[in-house]
């Protein structure tokens, strides 16, 4: 029996991280194809990442209800076919020159949307399969495993987009969809057979009860204090993500190349925060851990702004840098707060809970991703860049005022 668990987390880690690095790769070059390719402005930019958000949103508040679907393997299997015929779609209308700012968008909806759907699900299903108590083991390695994709992203994308048309670099990245739907069909029957998880027939008691998720997160003042932190994070966040690209190129004077070597870069430090993150689990409390986390890349993105004023060379390590500490805090965050909610959170309502989590935690992205459309043509890229990192540094005060436990609960 623990061989057939250790099998099957393999598998069940593998297929994450390929999904994520197809993911990763999509969400990375099509902002990069749009400046490069359709003379794209810093508003277009933020249309785009304004659509990702929403579909992310849109997606796991009406669909969140899936995520505790009974055939969680054929589920997990036609969203990555899904993506794959999208981005073919995209590819020829990028290749026939008919693809627009507006399409490019609806794009990114359907994607980013069972993208989260996929996330859930695969949260929800991690605690299936793996013992209590090497859920955070397996939760650092499964960020771990998109840190890697973060290495992968950065020197493909560069790679592909220097070398290659941007439409032949997003039909690769569909191949690769189409490659991760095949990992879920493998997985036991028996894990798809659990009595808590929900059929078809189900679903529609299920889909009554839109909101069970989010009333679990409201009514637990520790849950609800975390996810006002993140919620807070992620909208500073989704500024930053929508202009430091421009900045390093424009303002900073990098090429694709560059950031797709300096993104490289930021995933090679990231792994660091594998063996990290089981350490200081171990060492540091768990409110400490959040809070952390959540204040240290307000800090760490200030070294953006030493871009413009450096070598070539140096550019590419700063933006490293700045990336791969950033990634470092994220993946402790993540793989301590999967823990903690996969400990306190009732096996029947895992993945609800995890739908409505990122279903307010990302869906807010758009809101700053949109206010970044509608102040960049009256105000400097690195105002903005300064607003958002003094947003982030102060995310944690939802944490800090509130009574989170301190214990991570990672040996109960």
């Amino acid at each position: 029996m623990n061989i057939f668990k250790n099998a099957t987390s393999i598998k069940l880690v593998a297929t994450e991280a390929f999904s994520t690095l197809s993911s990763q790769l999509y969400f990375f070059v099509i902002p990069l194809i749009a400046i490069t390719t359709m003379n794209a402005t810093t508003s277009d930019v933020g249309y785009i990442n304004t659509a990702m958000g929403l579909g992310t949103f849109i997606f796991l508040l009406l669909l969140g209800p899936l995520c505790d679907i009974r055939k969680t393997h054929l589920l997990l299997s036609l969203i990555s076919v899904l993506r794959f015929f999208i981005l073919l779609f995209t590819a020829y209308l990028l290749a026939t020159k008919k693809l627009d700012i507006l399409f490019v968008c609806v794009s990114v909806f359907f994607v980013a949307g069972i993208s989260a759907i996929y996330e859930s699900t695969i949260s929800s299903y991690s605690e299936k399969i793996i013992d209590k108590d090497k859920l955070h083991n397996i939760n650092s390695w499964m960020g771990g495993l998109r840190t890697i994709a973060d290495v992968a992203t950065g020197t493909i994308s560069g790679l592909l987009l220097s070398v290659s048309n941007g439409y032949l670099t997003i039909i690769i990245i569909s191949i690769f969809f189409f490659l991760s739907a095949l990992g879920p069909l493998s997985f036991h029957k028996k894990i798809n057979e659990k009595n808590n998880e929900r059929g078809l027939e189900n679903l529609k008691v299920e889909f009554n009860d839109l909101f069970h998720g989010l009333r679990i997160i409201l009514s637990d003042k520790s849950h609800k204090s975390i996810n006002l932190s993140i919620i807070q994070f992620n909208l500073f966040t989704s500024i930053m993500f929508s202009t430091y690209i421009i900045y390093c190129i424009k303002v900073g004077s990098m090429t694709v190349l560059d950031v797709g070597f300096a993104g490289s870069i930021g995933g090679i430090v990231g792994l660091i925060g594998i063996p990290m993150s089981n350490f200081i689990s171990k060492k540091i409390d768990f409110k400490k851990i959040m809070m952390v986390t959540l204040f240290s890349p307000g800090v760490i993105g200030c070294l953006i702004f030493f871009i413009p004023r450096s070598d070539q060379l140096v550019k590419m390590i700063l933006l490293g840098l700045v990336l791969g500490l950033w990634s470092i805090t994220i993946l402790i965050n993540i793989s301590a707060f999967e823990t903690f909610k996969q400990k306190t959170i009732s096996y029947e309502s895992i993945g609800r809970y995890s739908a409505a989590s990122r279903c307010i935690t990302w869906g807010i992205e758009p809101v700053g991703a949109l206010l970044v459309a509608f102040f960049s043509p009256y105000m400097p890229l690195n105002i903005i860049l300064i607003i958002s990192l003094i947003g982030i540094a102060f995310s944690p005060i939802w944490i800090f005022l509130s009574n989170v436990p301190k214990k991570l609960l990672i040996h109960i």
